[in-house]
């Protein structure tokens, strides 16, 4: 658990400091920084869903957290295979972390759904 919370940390500090000006994604980074994880991590969901590449980041650490929102390693690793799919570096290299925390069944799981995955409009 001690490496996830560091990997949120890392992905929340370079979110504040190198992600462009998204109004949304500024708004749910706001309600996170208040501590209101519940309403961040719907806020993440909703753009993560959309395809917004920082949100999946974020989204994907706090399914693996202690934040007040619901854990699942399957869907953590899910959209981090859909990140580092997008191009994302980070995602790439914290792949093979996660994954050490899966199951055979649970890594097939979260690959079967990252490759099923479609963003919303």
């Amino acid at each position: 658990m001690r490496i996830f919370k560091g990997w949120l940390a890392a992905i929340v500090l370079i979110a504040f400091c190198v992600v462009p000006a998204k109004a949304d994604f500024d708004d749910a980074l706001a309600i996170f920084a208040q501590g209101d994880y519940q309403t961040a991590f719907e806020e993440f969901k909703v753009l993560a869903e959309k395809g917004d590449l920082d949100s999946q980041l974020v989204l994907a650490t706090m399914y693996v957290t202690d934040l007040d929102v619901p854990q699942d390693p399957v869907l953590a690793y899910m959209w981090l295979d859909i990140a580092a799919a997008q191009g994302s570096d980070l995602a790439r290299r914290a792949l093979p972390k996660f994954a050490k925390n899966l199951t055979p069944e649970q890594l097939a799981e979260a690959q079967r759904k990252a490759r099923a995955w479609q963003p919303t409009p």
